[in-house]
């Protein structure tokens, strides 16, 4: 039997040994074939092949779980039973590791594994994206595997299938998997590695951090988590939270062994005049203060570590709790051809709600802003390979929108411009979630800044009544032992005066946060604001029992303090003599009983102060872990479809724009007072705290003091208008110009003087504002430089976007008032611009489609005859370039070339006659209106109703087989006196052809020759019909004059 000194020398170097081997590639110590352990019952078993060798216990222990990879070493990590302090800081989480699957029959690695390393740019990190290596959407990253042979680092990640919506779900920590052993829902604590075909699974089935038995040791053990071994489930106790919390013990044990000699040393001290005399700057504190510190850093590490995992399963259990309660409803489904609505689930399939008659299966859901109405996420795409409109599932291949290759679906969105399902590839989804919301970023490091300078000026007072309080009472009682001294003095009045400032100072912050809740929850996300706010109530309570343990304790040391001044004051008026022994002893002994009842009472309020410091640093790991999942830097963030930390809004929309209006309007405001915007990153968070100022830590360049500075003489607006008030400016005016005229001209000498002298001299104070006068610009030139003007620009930027929030939410009426809304075609929704403008050969199109092309030239014939719209050509495109027809419904089907008068429109059109109708009359209407961008112009609805109203009533004409309303006026007026002659004329073919004859070219003939031709075509017309009338009345008497004849013959 080996042991621990058989096997590793003193310096923890490996003897020469036979039993166990130095793996090259991830230099972990194991034990060689064939080799025996002891186990804790007595027994002794093979070691599995999967078993490394602890190098500070000597034990053997599984690799998975118990061995970590560092990201930032690129080194393997044993994460369990540490025994010594390692000096690293741990700042990136360790990725468990998984040793690479082998073969059964040898040690060879599968060659069949599926693994795939990282991407060029990619981070190996926990929770980081990588593309699962079969249908290549993105998965967090939850383990790592080394490849025996030539050292890969693989990251591991995959996909399951979601034992609640049989969809597919990337593999995330906490989340429910079908346990395939047992056939239950269980948590996902890790990953593994199938041994026959090396793909990645979940593994579940346990829970964290419960105390369970070790299997191998037998020690009562904390869970941190499981792996898979033959098929069978075995819990272990390593992994990244272990290591920290072994490192937290270690700086404990150190703290303890500088503490020891220490307290020997006070202890010693019979006089009790050490207090006096100690050296705070001696070298066992200064260790002992460094040793505090790093304790402090590596506690706060394991609760940050712990915070994550916590604050992930808070949000799946509220998750849950959703769950259970609606059944995880995401709006309603409308069933096609009716009225009903259906309650829409994740991954239920559904009628698709554009009429294509496929079933789609339901995405996600996205709630409408205005409205508020939760809109489910399914519909169709065209498939990759031409094969027409396919549902949009998640894992599918499509196109993407904007690079134009293949990548993988992993969601679906709604298009609010074409009011419309698309879905969301994989390359979207990435650049998506890297982005943050920055007026979200910036209230919560407003907040956040806020939280830590309450927090240190109140660790600061809270010192200083402390340290205040010892140094009273050190000089109160120990001045009484010494000769001649005066009576004493104690008055706790300034401390309790600071007690009760202190006291003000929490309460005004917790009326302030209770104030600024309301707030941030119109900004914030819920979850990250729960995150945030999780400990204020607690944190006031405990600043309650700090104040009335501080208040407790004043008034006890009184009491003591008012005890020894009466014994003072006793023997004083006894006339004993203080400086000899026997007095000398009873002082002393009566000293230490009232110092021993102080000391009892300041670690009193000691304890409770370190209370109140402990959720302090709780708060504020929270306020860090809030910020993480807002920008990103979260370990376990979302993926898949299942949203669990995605909230119903229960805010008003208006309430919402306007918080979000907020900041925009506050740094205009700082621009327009010639201050630098406020930035609230981490550095300026650490200027407040240090006490610097905001003129000592911004400034603004001189162009943007000259722009926000000046207003065009011209347009006579007073300076003072974008400046301090008028007072303000005026006693500036004064000290500036205190030998000047007060008159117009030499206020702007004196501006433009000043001006030249700010270039040549440095400035002082960046931020005092001062009254400048502009010289008088023309015109043009001022329009000219308000252009390329940084602040123009700016304002212009704030006026688009107030407007488009304002038009969104319909308090304003104009030009953005449809964007995001508009009306769009359904079955332009389903095309795209491909981007190049491809005209097509007319004899290509088939007889129908060249039928309702000759019918659309003419309804353009038609229309320029009636001059309701110019001339133009129709051309019919394969392709079309893309447009900026923002709000045209059509915007997807038509190209008008304004250069060369013609309009190109798609091919797909001409399969209906209809469409192919309405979409060339919507199309002429807007190209004699010169907008193709908008719909909602009332000149563009007035023409195209205009010539709907006209090409409908040439419909009504047609199907009577009757000539339109103009060509019957005409004919009343070309026979006014032939009443029953018009009745008669008013057949088809002679009406129509009675129109054209007596309808003149306009502008082509006169008056004169107009009332000549029409009394010809009167004459000629009246012979025609009574050669008409004479030609029937013959007819009619020679079949009489037959009839006649046959009747004898009979």
């Amino acid at each position: 039997m080996l042991t621990k000194d058989h096997i590793f020398g003193p310096d923890g170097s490996l003897r020469v040994c036979q039993a166990v081997r130095c793996d090259s590639v991830t230099g972990l110590i194991r034990p060689c074939a064939h080799s025996h352990m002891l186990l804790s019952s007595g027994h002794t078993m093979a070691v599995p092949p999967d078993f490394f060798l602890h190098p500070q216990t000597g034990r053997a222990l599984p690799i998975a779980g118990n061995v970590g990879y560092d990201p930032v070493s690129s080194t393997l990590v044993i994460a369990a039973d540490l025994c010594t302090v390692d000096n690293r800081k741990w700042d990136s989480p360790l990725l468990p590791f998984i040793p690479y699957p082998t073969s059964r029959h040898s040690d060879q690695p599968l060659p069949s594994s599926r693994l795939r390393g990282l991407k060029p740019g990619q981070r190996l990190q926990l929770g980081v994206p990588m593309a699962d290596p079969d249908t290549g959407v993105p998965v967090p990253i939850l383990g790592v595997t080394i490849h025996p042979q030539t050292g890969l680092v693989y990251p591991l990640g995959g996909v399951h299938v979601c034992p609640l919506t049989r969809l597919p779900q990337p593999i995330q920590i906490g989340y429910p998997m079908l346990d395939s052993r047992t056939g239950n829902v269980v948590l996902t604590v890790g990953v593994g590695l199938d041994p026959v075909t090396g793909a990645v699974l979940p593994v579940g089935g346990v829970l964290l951090a419960e105390s369970i038995i070790e299997p191998l040791s037998g020690r009562m053990v904390r869970m941190g988590g499981a792996n898979l071994r033959v098929g069978q489930l075995l819990p272990h106790a390593g992994g990244y939270q272990a290591l920290l919390d072994c490192k937290v013990l270690a700086v404990m044990f150190r703290v303890l062994e500088l503490l020891k000699p220490l307290t020997e040393e006070w202890g010693s001290d019979q006089t009790l005049k050490h207090h006096q005399g100690s050296e705070r700057g001696s070298g066992r504190q200064d260790h002992l203060l460094s040793a505090a510190k790093e304790l402090q850093q590596a506690w706060g590490r394991s609760l940050h570590c712990q915070l994550q995992l916590q604050t992930r399963l808070e949000t799946l259990l509220e998750w849950a709790v959703a769950l259970q309660q609606d059944g995880g409803t995401l709006g309603e489904m409308p069933l096609p051809g009716s009225d009903m609505c259906l309650p829409a689930l994740l991954g239920m399939e559904y009628p698709d709600p554009m009429g294509s008659g496929l079933s789609v299966p339901v995405l996600g859901c996205q709630t409408d802003l205005v409205s508020g109405i939760i809109i489910p996420l399914a519909g169709t795409m065209e498939d990759p390979e031409g094969k027409g409109l396919v549902a949009i599932r998640y894992g599918s291949q499509t196109v993407d929108q904007v690079t134009g290759v293949l990548a993988p679906v992993v969601g679906a969105r709604l298009d609010v411009s074409r009011n419309n399902v698309v879905p969301v590839t994989a390359s979207y989804w990435l650049t998506v979630a890297d982005q943050t919301d920055s007026v979200q970023v910036e209230a919560l490091q407003r907040e956040v800044c806020v939280r830590n300078t309450h927090w240190q000026q109140q660790r600061q007072r809270e010192e200083d009544i402390l340290s205040d309080l010892d140094s009273a009472l050190f000089h109160c009682l120990f001045r009484v032992a010494e000769a001649n001294s005066p009576q004493v003095h104690w008055s706790g009045r300034q401390l309790r005066e600071a007690a009760v400032e202190l006291q003000d100072a929490a309460q005004a912050e917790a009326q302030r946060r209770a104030a600024q809740h309301s707030h941030l929850a119109l900004i914030l996300p819920p979850h990250v604001l729960h995150i945030l706010t999780l400990g204020d109530g607690e944190e006031w309570d405990q600043q309650c029992v700090w104040h009335a343990e501080l208040v407790s304790g004043l008034d006890k040391v009184d009491v003591c303090v008012e005890q020894l001044q009466q014994d003072q004051e006793k023997w004083i008026s006894q006339g004993r003599d203080w400086t000899a022994p026997l007095q000398a002893m009873d002082v002393e002994l009566r000293q230490r009983e009232l110092w021993e009842q102080c000391c009892c009472r300041q670690t009193e309020l000691e304890a409770a102060l370190n209370s109140l410091h402990f959720v302090r640093q709780l708060s504020q790991l929270r306020a860090d872990t809030a910020q993480a999942m807002l920008c990103g830097n979260f370990w376990y963030k979302e993926y898949g479809l299942v949203q669990c930390s995605v909230h119903k809004p229960t805010v008003k929309v208006m309430g919402l724009l306007q918080q979000i209006a907020l900041p925009l309007l506050e740094r205009l405001n700082q621009v327009l007072e010639d201050k630098q915007p406020a930035s609230f990153s981490p550095n300026t968070c650490n200027q407040h705290i240090s006490g610097l100022s905001t003129k000592h830590a911004s400034g603004l360049d001189m162009a943007s003091i000259v722009w926000t500075s000046s207003v065009p003489a011209v347009k006579g607006i007073s300076t003072q208008s974008l400046r301090e008030p008028a007072n303000l400016a005026h006693s500036q005016e004064t000290g500036l110009q205190a030998s000047s005229a007060p008159t117009h001209n030499s206020q702007r000498h004196a501006a433009s003087s000043g001006i030249h002298s700010q270039e040549s001299q440095p400035r002082k104070e960046p931020t005092q504002p001062t009254h400048v006068s502009v010289p008088t610009i023309p015109e043009d030139e001022w329009n000219k430089l308000l252009e390329i003007s940084p602040l123009f620009q700016l304002l212009k930027g704030v006026q688009l976007q107030l407007k488009g929030w304002a038009c969104g939410a319909r308090l304003l009426r104009g030009d953005l008032t449809d964007r995001g809304k508009s009306f769009m075609d359904v079955l332009d929704a389903q095309w795209e611009c491909e981007g190049e403008l491809v005209p097509l050969d007319l004899s290509v199109l088939n007889a129908r489609e060249f039928l309702v092309y000759q019918h659309g030239l003419f309804l353009m014939h038609t229309l320029d005859h009636l001059k309701l719209t110019p001339v133009i050509s129709l051309q019919i495109a394969a392709s079309l370039p893309n447009n900026n027809y923002t709000n045209n419904a059509f915007r997807n089907s038509f190209f008008y070339q304004e250069a060369e008068e013609t309009l190109f429109v798609r091919r797909q059109r001409l399969q209906s006659v209809g469409g192919f109708s309405l979409l060339l009359l919507h199309c002429l209407s807007h190209v004699k209106n010169k907008d193709m961008s908008s719909d909602s112009s009332p000149a563009f609805q007035r023409l195209f109703f205009k010539i709907l109203q006209e090409c409908l009533g040439e419909l009504f004409q047609a199907r009577l087989g009757r000539p339109p309303s103009g060509q019957e006026a005409n004919l009343c007026v070309l026979f006014p006196d032939q009443g029953d002659l018009k009745g008669t004329l008013l057949d088809s073919h002679a009406a129509s052809l009675l129109y054209r004859l007596h309808k003149p070219n306009r502008g082509l003939l006169s008056e004169d020759e107009v009332e000549k031709l029409q009394k010809r075509h009167r004459e000629t017309s009246l012979f025609y019909q009574l050669e008409g009338l004479l030609r029937e009345k013959s007819s009619e008497a020679t079949e009489g004059g037959k009839v006649n004849k046959r009747i004898p013959g009979r």
